[in-house]
């Protein structure tokens, strides 16, 4: 036996008893789909607005590092500063002491019949080169004196007769002389 089913109900019935069926499943779905939006949303916000909250923070600690990296700049340009100001200072110090110790050392060099009239630094091949001028009463045998005794000297090396010149002068002859001698830096 084989079943039929007939529907005795009017078809414009049956369309809207579908559409209401229909419309009830798109209420629910739409309805599950709005609950799963906000159950996955609400954790969402709340990491937002704690990561929004962490930011704020954060900006608020740079601006008081920023603050605070603009005096390390100042310190370290003071620090520069003073430095090269420090260096500047050490080099006069050490040519200060330098020169004076070199003209001791030339006055406790000198006989007692030669007067010097000029003296020259010069730089030649990276070395400080002095040139000393000057005039002798008692000839050749004072200046060779002079000089072995600033090659005997820790400050000189190399020292050397450049030129003699003998002239008149109230009746007596003088000799004038240019002597040049390399200065040693490293005992100074």
């Amino acid at each position: 036996m084989t079943m039929i089913k007939v529907n005795l109900l009017p078809p414009e019935m049956v369309r809207r008893k579908r559409i209401g069926s229909f419309a009830i499943f798109v209420s629910i779905c739409g309805l599950l789909g709005i609950l799963i939006s906000i159950f996955l949303f609400l954790p969402i916000t709340k990491e937002v607005e704690l990561t929004q909250s962490k930011l704020t923070s954060v900006k608020k600690e740079v601006s008081r590092y920023q603050s605070v990296l603009g005096e390390l700049k100042k310190l370290e340009n003071e620090r520069t500063e003073l430095r090269s100001r420090l260096e500047a200072i050490s080099s006069l110090a050490v040519n200060h002491s330098y020169w004076p110790e070199v003209l001791y050392v030339i006055s406790k060099s000198l006989p007692p019949n030669i007067w010097l009239t000029r003296l020259n630094k010069a730089t030649q091949e990276g070395e400080d080169l002095l040139i000393i001028e000057g005039s002798s009463l008692t000839q050749a045998v004072d200046i060779a004196k002079f000089m072995k005794n600033l090659s005997n000297s820790l400050l000189f090396k190399e020292v050397r007769f450049l030129t003699l010149s003998k002239r008149i002068m109230e009746g007596r002859e003088i000799a004038d002389f240019k002597i040049s001698c390399k200065l040693i830096k490293s005992t100074l």
